[in-house]
């Protein structure tokens, strides 16, 4: 059935011809046969169609005028999804998700794209994948960019759940790191608190001091006031 929306296939005379080339009344068999086959995409086409679409193809008569309609209005909606789903995969980042999900998202969009015959090589989704990346994977990065051969996006995926793995433990392990320092600080912070409150009150029980002679005394512990001028 396909040969009967093949440009380059030509519908075969409707009548046969004569030795001299003169078409007659006889109906040449080879046209019916296409004819049936034509027939029989158009009624194929048609009941695949959904309701919304065959109103694209409403007035054609045949197999070919309704492919050729699908593939002119299709091809355009085909390349605006092309440009769409490539800014979606260009915009990915990993953010907060796990390195799983963070994949899963990449190759939700690959999957897209492949199903409207875009094909995406391993490297462009290599780099898609690191750039989308937080700034504590850098080094990972680095790394993977300045390899002579290309990763898998399969392979990318395993190494990145490594390293992934690894950065929480490095994290885990200054957090607590963290903890113990603020801890001790705090404790000695206390300590010279308690340490200058118990002087203060040493000080504070030193005499007051008196007056003798009219002068006053700072090294007396009486406080007492001498009332003898001279």
């Amino acid at each position: 059935m396909i040969d009967a929306i093949d440009e380059t296939t030509m519908a075969p005379d409707k009548f046969l011809k004569d030795s001299s080339g003169n078409f007659t009344t006889e109906i040449n068999l080879a046209f019916l046969n296409w004819k049936n086959r034509e027939q029989a995409l158009f009624t194929f086409l048609n009941s695949t169609l959904s309701p919304s679409v065959l109103t694209f193809t409403v007035g054609q008569k045949s197999g070919k005028g309704v492919w050729k309609v699908l593939e002119k209005r299709f091809a355009s909606v085909s390349r605006s999804s092309v440009m769409s789903l490539r800014n979606e995969l260009n915009a990915v980042k990993k953010g907060t998700n796990s390195i799983d999900v963070y994949f899963q998202k990449i190759n939700q969009i690959r999957d897209k794209l492949v199903a409207i015959s875009v094909v995406l090589y391993d490297e462009d989704l290599l780099q898609v994948a690191l750039d989308g990346l937080p700034s504590k994977y850098d080094s990972f990065s680095s790394a993977i960019r300045t390899r002579s051969d290309v990763l898998s996006v399969e392979k990318l995926n395993t190494l990145l759940n490594t390293e992934e793995r690894a950065i929480k433990k490095r994290s885990s392990i200054i957090d607590a790191t963290s903890m113990a320092m603020v801890a001790n600080y705090q404790s000695q912070g206390f300590a010279r608190g308690r340490g200058r409150h118990n002087n203060q009150r040493g000080h504070g029980g030193e005499g007051t001091g008196n007056f003798s002679g009219g002068c006053y005394n700072a090294n007396s512990s009486n406080g007492n006031f001498n009332t003898n001028l001279p």
